[in-house]
């Protein structure tokens, strides 16, 4: 799987609506994808968490959001970008796939400090990492 499908890869499975453990989730460190073709930083935006892709297999240095339904948009990098965002108490969570430019919306987001799960128990398990020796620019 390549690493544009990062952050929808299985959210096609997704348990939509589970309950999220605002306690446990954490709003920083850097997280690799169950298929580990990426890894996102968590963040604090605004009053929400994001997770920034920093790094992504395969991704080319200023690669631009071509597949984005939006033309004014198609020009900002993929690296950086905010492709997943969530409440702080995990709801209301969506996922931005850049190679497809779709955005799923209304799943929740558990977790610990070494682990995100997205869409409950039929969902994702993004387990925690370092930061990666080399970020995508």
């Amino acid at each position: 799987m390549r690493w544009t499908d990062l952050a929808l890869a299985a959210l096609a499975t997704l348990s939509f609506g589970s309950a999220a453990s605002a306690a446990a989730l954490p709003d920083s460190g850097y997280f690799i994808t169950q298929d580990k073709s990426g890894i996102v930083k968590l963040e604090p935006c605004g009053s929400n968490i994001c997770g920034v892709l920093v790094w992504g297999e395969g991704l080319k240095d200023g690669e631009t959001d071509q597949a984005n339904p939006n033309p004014a948009r198609r020009s900002r990098p993929i690296c950086g970008m905010a492709v997943l965002t969530f409440a702080r108490s995990g709801d209301n969570a969506s996922a931005y796939d850049p190679a497809t430019g779709k955005t799923e919306r209304g799943f929740a987001v558990t977790g610990d400090a070494s682990r995100l799960v997205l869409g409950g128990s039929e969902g994702e398990t993004w387990p925690k990492t370092s930061q990666p020796s080399q970020r995508c620019r």
